[in-house]
């Protein structure tokens, strides 16, 4: 049986399974932030923060991004109703804007690295929520 993305989004329970589809869903159909909607740039902003501080820590994402989209990605958090990692975030963003040596800022970074560690899921479950809350965005 074939259903769509609404269908499955409310009958799936499972975050990380949802969480996937979407990004392959705006991923392959939308290869260009201007065309996505604002609910689709909000996943698309914080899963690129996951998947890159998940990989390789702060350091990693500040050094792939070059602080490219650190507003959007703030707004993104905002927009799930989380404070825990947008406020590991901003600490992470002003260390990042600091005029601190590379070192200082990665031993800072690896402590804030480690307390990210800990909200992978959480983060999951607040955009699946997200998304099906503003499921419009998203069909």
């Amino acid at each position: 049986m074939n259903i769509n993305f609404e269908e499955f989004v409310f009958r799936n329970d499972d975050d990380l399974e949802i969480i996937n589809d979407a990004n392959w869903i705006i991923t392959t159909r939308k290869h260009d932030l201007a065309l996505m909607t604002e609910g689709e740039k909000t996943i698309i902003h914080i899963l690129r923060l996951v998947g890159e501080v998940g990989n390789g820590g702060f350091e990693q994402y500040f050094y792939n991004t070059q602080g490219q989209f650190l507003p959007e990605t703030l707004d993104a958090l905002e927009r799930i109703n989380d404070s825990n990692v947008k406020s590991l975030f901003q600490k992470a963003v002003i260390c990042f804007n600091s005029d601190k040596v590379e070192t200082l800022k990665e031993e800072e970074w690896y402590k804030l690295d480690k307390q990210f560690y800990n909200y992978d899921m959480y983060l999951y479950k607040l955009m699946v929520k997200y998304i099906r809350d503003n499921i419009e965005q998203f069909v």
